[in-house]
């Protein structure tokens, strides 16, 4: 069909012409941007919304006084003719299709909108013989004025927009039609996508006259029964793939519509899934919380990390000039950043992304955002004007000049400031361990817990400063890579940024120097293996105690599940140390440097390689951002380990303060304390807590809640109402099929094959031996002297910039994050190989 006959009229799907809504309607230009990004739509034309304005001039009718008369209009439009150039160019447009069954579709400008999709009030009409067109055009069009899209528009409190294109496609002859929301429409979250189909055309499935098949497929590595018949099964992958696409492509949401037959698979509509923005709705997600707070978070552990990441943002926003007064303000954004899902710990992403509006280039700061965290589901936030910072023209003028200024200092002095704020962290602990937490009353205990979280709003701004440097820079190179290395990012970053030297291996470094000593000693090392840990620590001499000494001064304080504050740490039992150091000594592993040093050596070779393709400035400029981007990751695990620090001296305060409500007979026993928010021990304390004999009653009840979270896995992105509590599908639990090859994104490059450990909890003991993949949910700082041991790794949450892919860069060990449901679908000792450079798991032999 020629791309611009009768252009005024008819404006074919393949032309460029087609992506302007105003002259074809919102459908149409949505399906030209699709086809002309290689999707597979049904070839066509677009009668367009001149069309409809001459069709009105000719039958003399006023499109305003038809809004007032809709049913009068309807009627009007149904009786009215074709003026003879229009019947010519329609006529023709359709003997170039060389179809004798053709759909049409109605397609409203403004239809399928971000705020109202008006989703199944307007007219489509399949199986339409080419004589019909016409008739079936004019019901499009009266369509406008039908009852149902005028009820729709009041209801939304729309006036519309009373234009419209009407779409003509090629039929697909299905053999299977259906619709593909990638989010659940009922439970809200966007973790699966829902496919419903029905057998031939689609028109049975939109109008409800049968009930469609479903499946839920999730949003990575789906899974298709095995029952089903290959023809299906390939269908749904294709659904599958092109809904992502979709996405991708409009970046939002979608709710898509397919056809499937002989010819090949079609997709014939897509629209964005509405209403999901508010003042009353928010997003959230736990899309990189879970590496840190795997299991929910009892009442006490939530209570101090939600002051913490609140005294946290407001020490970022005041290095870019807000002070308290204005923060305070706009305390329900900035104290309001995280949440409980079912609890567990997730992000407000609609008030982190406000944060983000507080600054200029806020586009770009969210793109660096869900970088940072690895948030990739497309989600359109909306900016409100109760969000934004409550302060005055000059105020808001001044801070957005100094932005740039104040950026550039985060750049230039971050190093020095935390090295100086590591020293002062340390003298901050030695005043709060002046008088030991045991000789210390309640009262006082708890006046050093808020003194504690006082010193982060007041004082901890340098970590906060590496945590928003890893923000920006590794975003920047990724973004350098792609412009102008023209590659995938993710598998070239892996290279890019393993043997830095991070402070997070040295915790490794002293166990292996300690295990490295007592395998010299034959008495020492049968200690060791025995168990006989007092025993050991009797026999040994002065350099060894000195070691030991060493590392429970430096990470003493640290342990598996730091952040949940709940885990003991090496300080409160040292068999856990002991245990680490036993399967150090029963490896060969070489010195943890020697694998630091060969991969820094890698990662600069390459790096060497990779910038000899650019030209000499962009060279220079991609390597001193790339140098920018690996310091501050470094600075940010230095960060990190005093946050363990922290939240080890947390626990340290809250474990004497159950041993003193426990002597005093509020608590049965001294861990209930867990069970309490800080908030309720301070009432307890200072005799302002109401009906204190119910706070035995309290703990057990919270107990109970507390193991049914540990039952339920909530979504990792869902959206909610303020005051809802997440949903899920009964009786459906997408449980996954048995499968020996999954997919994830590779974070740490190299191929292994080794057998499989499957560990959720290191304290509950491991059987993790030397080369053995570690398979696990998620890991924090405190599993990394595993991976000195290990010799791969498989994590279901985590990505390029998770603590765990991180490490495993610097061990180099090849490693594979967002492998939904590995702990599930891989058993312990199963025999794997994982593929670091594809991010690929396949199961090789099984237990």
């Amino acid at each position: 069909m020629p791309e611009n006959h009768h252009r005024n009229y008819i404006i074919g799907l393949s032309s460029p012409d087609s992506i302007m809504e105003h002259r074809v309607g919102a459908k149409a230009a949505r399906l030209s941007r699709m086809l002309a990004a290689g999707f597979p739509v049904p070839a066509g034309f677009t009668v367009t919304s001149h069309a409809f304005d001459v069709y009105l001039r000719h039958n003399r009718l006023d499109r305003n006084l038809m809004a007032i008369n809709a049913p009068g209009s309807v009627d009007a439009i149904r009786n009215g003719s074709f003026p003879a150039d229009l019947h010519k160019a329609v006529s023709e447009a359709i003997k170039d299709l060389s179809a004798s069954q053709l759909a049409v579709r109605s397609s409203g400008v403004g239809e399928d909108g971000d705020d109202h999709s008006m989703a199944g009030q307007f007219d489509s009409f399949l199986q339409v013989a080419p004589e019909a067109v016409f008739e079936k055009i004019k019901e499009c069009w009266a369509g406008l004025f039908g009852s149902a899209p005028t009820a729709y528009r009041r209801k939304m409190g729309a006036d519309g927009d009373l234009r419209m294109g009407v779409i003509v496609q090629q039929l697909v002859d299905a053999s299977m039609a259906g619709v593909v929301f990638t989010m659940d429409p009922l439970t809200k979250s966007a973790d699966h996508y829902v496919v419903e189909w029905v057998a031939g055309l689609g028109d049975r499935l939109v109008s409800g006259q049968v009930e469609p098949e479903r499946i839920y497929l999730r949003r990575e590595n789906p899974e298709i029964p095995h029952s089903f018949p290959d023809h299906i099964a390939q269908t749904l992958g294709l659904v599958h793939q092109w809904a992502g696409r979709a996405e991708a492509l409009f970046g939002h949401l979608v709710d898509m519509e397919w056809a499937a037959g002989d010819a090949g698979f079609f997709v014939v509509q897509s629209r964005p899934i509405t209403r999901l923005s508010g003042e009353n709705t928010a997003v959230w997600t736990n899309v990189n919380m879970a590496e840190n707070f795997p299991y929910p978070l009892t009442p006490m552990a939530w209570s101090l990390v939600d002051r913490f990441y609140a005294a946290y943002i407001r020490s970022i926003l005041g290095i870019f000039g807000w002070s308290k007064v204005i923060l305070d303000r706009t305390a329900h954004v900035v104290d309001n950043l995280t949440g409980l899902v079912s609890g567990r710990i997730y992000y407000n992403l609609d008030n982190w992304y406000a944060v983000m509006h507080f600054f200029p280039h806020s586009r770009w700061l969210i793109r660096f955002l869900n970088h940072y965290i690895g948030q990739k589901i497309p989600y359109r936030y909306q900016s409100t004007p109760g969000d934004r910072p409550k302060a005055g023209r000059f105020r808001l003028m001044w801070n957005r000049m100094a932005f740039w200024p104040r950026l550039t200092a985060v750049f230039l002095y971050t190093g020095a400031r935390l090295k100086a704020f590591e020293l002062s962290f340390l003298r901050e602990r030695r005043q709060w361990r002046r008088v030991p937490y045991r000789r210390q009353p309640a009262a006082k205990l708890a006046s050093t817990l808020s003194r504690m979280l006082s010193f982060v709003e007041r004082r901890w701004a340098p970590p906060a400063m590496a945590d928003i440097l890893t923000m920006i820079l590794p975003g920047v190179v990724d973004m350098l890579i792609e412009k102008w290395l023209k590659e995938n990012p993710e598998t070239i970053s892996v290279k890019l940024f393993g043997g830095l030297d991070l402070i997070s291996i040295q915790p490794s470094v002293k166990i292996w120097e300690v295990a490295r000593e007592i395998k010299k000693n034959p008495g020492l090392s049968r200690l060791l293996v025995r168990g006989e840990y007092e025993a050991l620590t009797a026999a040994m001499d002065d350099e060894l105690v000195r070691r030991v000494r060493d590392f429970m001064d430096r990470f003493g304080e640290r342990c598996y599940h730091d952040c949940m504050i709940i885990a003991p740490t090496f300080t409160e039992k040292p068999a856990l140390f002991w245990d680490l150091v036993k399967r150090f000594m029963e490896t060969n592993a070489p010195h943890p440097l020697k694998n630091v040093e060969v991969n820094a050596q890698g990662r600069e070779n390459f790096t060497t390689a990779l910038l000899d393709r650019l030209v000499p400035v962009k060279r220079i400029i991609f390597r001193l951002i790339l140098a920018r981007s690996q310091q501050a990751l470094a600075l940010r695990e230095r960060g990190r380990l005093l946050q363990s620090f922290l939240f080890g001296e947390m626990r340290a305060v809250v474990l004497e303060l159950g041993r003193r409500l426990s002597t005093s007979g509020l608590l049965p026993d001294p861990a209930d304390i867990f069970y309490l928010h800080f908030s309720e021990i301070e009432q307890l304390l200072w005799h302002k807590y109401s009906c204190p004999e119910s706070v035995p009653s309290l703990v057990t009840q919270r107990r109970h809640s507390m193991a049914a979270y540990g039952q339920n896995t909530p979504p990792q992105f869902l959206f909610m109402n303020r005051g809802e509590i997440a949903r899920s599908r009964q009786g459906d639990n997408h449980a996954p099929q048995d499968t020996s090859m999954m997919t994830g994104t590779g974070v740490s490059p190299g191929v292994v094959k080794a057998r499989a450990r499957v560990i959720l909890d290191p304290m509950d003991g491991n059987s993790l031996q030397a080369g053995d993949i570690l398979v696990t949910y998620a890991t924090d700082p405190g599993w990394t002297p595993l991976f000195s041991i290990a010799g791969g790794l498989v994590l279901e949450r985590g990505g390029l910039l998770s603590h765990g892919a991180i490490v495993a860069r610097e061990f180099g060990i090849p490693a594979v994050a967002g492998v939904t449901d590995a702990t599930q679908l891989i058993r312990d000792g199963d025999m794997i190989s994982i593929d670091g450079h594809k991010g690929a798991v396949t199961v090789e032999e099984k237990t």
